[in-house]
C-alpha cells in the first residue's frame, strides 16, 4: 500500500494539471477489520486442511498392505483377504434443512451412529461433517456459531432445542396419519396409502394411544371398511402389526389379479376361444381409450364399468347413488375423493346446483301416477322397517360421582361416540382434550372442527363400562321414531318368561343423548344371547339390558282403524303384562 501511495504522489507530481484528482481516504478501523476477516478465513481453512489429513492418514491405515500368512492356509486366507478387499458403498447422511422436524429424529439418529459415536474422530471433524449435512433454516441457525473444537457439542445442543419437540412432532405426525386416504378405491391406490402410514408409524413414538384397537380399527376403515370386520377378528398387538396385516392382504389381491388376468388372457382365450370368458368380468374393468390402449381409470365412478356415471344401471336410483357416494366417502359434487366436499367449486351442468350431475333430480324422471298408485308403489304392502338398537342407561361422572339416565344409540357404524353437550353440563363433565375431527355421514364428509374430549361410565350388568367422546353440540339425528313391538312378540316373551323392555310396549320417539361407537357396542354385546322373535324382530340380551331390534315386516300402515284397534290391543297388553293379579284372563 506504502508502494501504491508514493507511485500516485508521483504521478501527480510529473501531471501538467491535465487531470483532476478525487481525494479518496480509507477509514482507520477499515485495515483491522480486513486482517481480521482473513485471519478467520485462514483459521478454517487450517482447520478444514487438518481434518481432511487426518481422514486420509486414517484411510491408509486401514488400507495397509496385511502380513503374509504361511503353511496350508495361504490361499484359503488370501481368499477372504480378497473378499475383505471389496469396498463397500460410502455411507450417507440425508440432509436436514429444518422445514419438517419429525424429520429430526431419524437425521440425529443417523448423524450419531455414522459421526457422532465415533471415538477416533475430534469434536472438531464431527463439528465439519454436522455443518455439511445441514441445509436451509437448519443451516441458518448455526451458520454463525465458529467452527471450533470446543463448540461442537453447543452446536449440536442448539439444534436439538430448536428441532428435538418430541410433543409437537407427535402431535404433527398424529394429525398426518389421519388425514391419509387413498386417492381412489383401487387396490394399488389403497396399498400405496397402508405404505405412507407405515412409514408415518415408524416416527411415532406414543404406544399407548397408537396400539389402541379402536384407533387401529379406524384407520383401517380409512384404507377399505371392509378391513374392520378382519382387524377386530385379528386383534393385532401393535398398529404395526395391523398395516402389516393390511399390505399383505392388498399385495395378494395384486398377485392373484395378475394371475388371473395371465390365464384368463392366454390359457382360458386360446383353448376356449368360442366360449365366454369366465373372469370376463375381472378384464372388462379395465376399459380402453381411444388410441386402443388400456387405461386403469373406467369412466363409472359407482361400479367402475366402461359408461358414464350417469347412465350406471347398478345404482339406478337417488338413493342407492347417494348411499354409494357415502361408501366411497367422496367429493358430492365430482365424486373425487382428493379433496373435501367444501373445497370443490363444480356445479351440476343441468341444474347448477351444489352436487353431481349423476344425483340431479332431474336426471330420474318422476312418476305420474294416481294415489292408489303411489300407495301401491312407494309403500308396497307387506313391507318392512328397520329398528335400531336403542335403550336407557344410567351414565355417571367418574370424577364427582354424580348420575342420570340418558337415552343410549348402539351404533356398529359408527368410529367414535359421542355425547349431546346438553347431557355433558348436566353431569359436569370436564375435557380433559380437544382434537379436530372430520365427521363422514350421508351429507357427505364435513371440513375438520374442534370437538371436546370427556371420559363417562355406562353401568352394565358387568360393572362400569368407561367410554371416551367427543361432545356435540347435536347429532346428526335429532330423534328417532321407535314402533312398538308387533303383539305376537310379546305374547311370545310372556310364554317364554323374558322380561320385555317397558319403553317397546308403545310406539314413540326417542331423543339420543349419547351415541357410542364401534369399539363400544362391541363390549357391551360381546357374548351375550339373542333370541328371534316371531315378527322377524330380535331380542338381545346385552350388557345394558334388553334390547330388541331388528327389520319386522308391517301389512300395512295406511288403515287408521287397524292401528287404532293396534294400539288398543297394545294397551291391554301393557296391563296384562304387568299385572299380578292371577285371575286375569289372558286369552281375551
Amino acid at each position: 500500500k506504502e508502494k501504491e501511495e508514493t507511485l500516485f504522489n508521483q504521478t501527480r507530481e510529473d501531471d501538467d494539471d491535465g487531470l483532476d484528482y478525487d481525494e479518496v481516504s480509507l477509514k482507520d478501523s477499515f485495515f483491522p477489520l480486513m486482517k481480521s476477516l482473513v485471519d478467520r478465513t485462514l483459521s478454517e481453512s487450517l482447520g478444514h486442511i487438518q481434518a481432511m489429513t487426518e481422514l486420509t492418514a486414517k484411510k491408509e491405515a486401514i488400507h495397509q498392505p496385511p502380513i503374509q500368512p504361511t503353511g496350508t492356509s495361504v490361499h484359503s486366507q488370501s481368499a477372504s483377504h480378497s473378499q475383505a478387499q471389496i469396498p463397500l458403498p460410502p455411507l450417507r447422511i440425508e440432509p436436514f434443512d429444518g422445514s419438517n422436524i419429525t424429520l429430526w429424529s431419524s437425521f440425529h439418529s443417523q448423524f450419531q451412529t455414522i459421526i457422532g459415536n465415533r471415538a477416533e474422530l475430534s469434536n472438531l471433524e464431527k463439528l465439519n461433517y454436522l455443518r455439511s449435512s445441514l441445509t436451509g433454516d437448519a443451516f441458518t441457525l448455526v451458520q454463525s456459531i465458529p467452527i471450533r473444537d470446543d463448540l461442537y457439542t453447543h452446536t449440536l445442543d442448539r439444534l436439538k432445542v430448536a428441532y428435538d419437540r418430541s410433543n409437537h412432532s407427535t402431535a404433527v405426525l398424529y394429525h398426518k396419519l389421519m388425514t391419509l386416504m387413498p386417492k381412489s378405491q383401487s387396490t394399488e391406490d389403497q396399498l400405496s396409502c397402508v405404505r405412507d402410514m407405515i412409514n408415518l408409524v415408524y416416527h411415532i413414538n406414543d404406544d399407548n394411544n397408537l396400539n389402541s384397537l379402536p384407533f387401529i380399527g379406524q384407520l383401517a376403515s380409512h384404507v377399505n371398511a371392509a378391513f374392520v370386520r378382519k382387524i377386530w377378528k385379528l386383534s393385532p398387538r401393535t398398529m404395526m402389526d395391523a398395516l402389516t396385516f393390511i399390505d399383505k392382504e392388498l399385495r395378494e389381491e395384486l398377485e392373484f389379479r395378475a394371475i388371473e388376468s395371465a390365464f384368463a388372457h392366454h390359457s382360458v382365450s386360446s383353448h376356449f376361444p368360442s366360449t365366454t370368458n369366465p373372469r370376463s368380468s375381472t378384464t372388462e374393468n379395465h376399459s380402453k381409450s381411444p388410441d386402443g390402449a388400456h387405461t386403469d381409470h373406467p369412466k363409472c365412478e359407482y361400479c367402475k364399468s366402461n359408461h358414464s356415471s350417469i347412465n350406471c344401471s347398478k345404482y339406478k336410483t337417488y338413493e342407492e347413488r347417494s348411499t354409494r357416494i357415502s361408501q366411497m366417502k367422496v367429493c358430492r359434487r365430482c365424486l373425487k375423493s382428493d379433496h373435501l366436499y367444501s373445497q370443490c367449486r363444480l356445479k351440476c351442468a343441468k341444474c347448477n346446483e351444489k352436487h353431481h350431475e349423476s344425483i340431479c333430480q332431474s336426471t330420474f324422471s318422476p312418476q305420474r301416477s294416481t294415489e292408489n298408485d303411489i300407495r301401491n308403489h312407494s309403500f308396497p304392502s307387506p313391507f318392512t322397517i328397520p329398528r335400531l338398537q336403542t335403550t336407557t342407561g344410567v351414565i355417571r361422572n367418574p370424577a364427582q360421582g354424580t348420575a342420570c339416565d340418558a337415552t343410549v344409540f348402539l351404533d356398529s357404524g359408527s368410529q367414535i361416540s359421542m355425547i349431546t353437550r346438553s347431557l355433558s353440563d348436566k353431569l359436569n363433565l370436564e375435557p380433559f382434550d380437544c382434537r379436530l375431527i372430520q365427521v363422514a355421514g350421508a351429507n357427505g364428509v364435513t371440513s375438520p372442527e374442534p370437538f371436546d374430549i370427556v371420559h363417562f361410565d355406562i353401568m352394565t350388568n358387568k360393572g362400569v363400562q368407561s367410554v371416551t367422546a367427543c361432545v356435540a353440540n347435536e347429532f346428526p339425528f335429532n330423534t328417532l321414531k321407535v314402533d312398538a313391538v308387533p303383539l305376537e312378540d310379546v305374547k311370545f316373551m310372556k310364554e317364554m318368561a323374558i322380561t320385555v323392555p317397558p319403553h317397546s310396549i308403545t310406539s314413540h320417539t326417542v331423543h339420543p343423548e349419547i351415541l357410542l361407537g364401534v369399539d363400544v357396542t362391541h363390549s357391551l354385546t360381546m357374548n351375550t344371547v339373542s333370541t328371534k322373535l316371531p315378527s322377524g324382530l330380535d331380542l338381545m340380551h346385552s350388557h345394558l339390558g334388553p334390547i330388541i331390534f331388528g327389520t319386522q315386516i308391517i301389512a300395512d300402515l295406511h288403515d287408521p282403524d287397524d292401528q287404532s284397534e293396534c294400539d288398543a290391543r297394545l294397551e291391554k297388553f301393557a296391563r296384562i303384562m304387568f299385572t299380578i293379579d292371577e285371575t286375569t284372563d289372558y286369552d281375551e
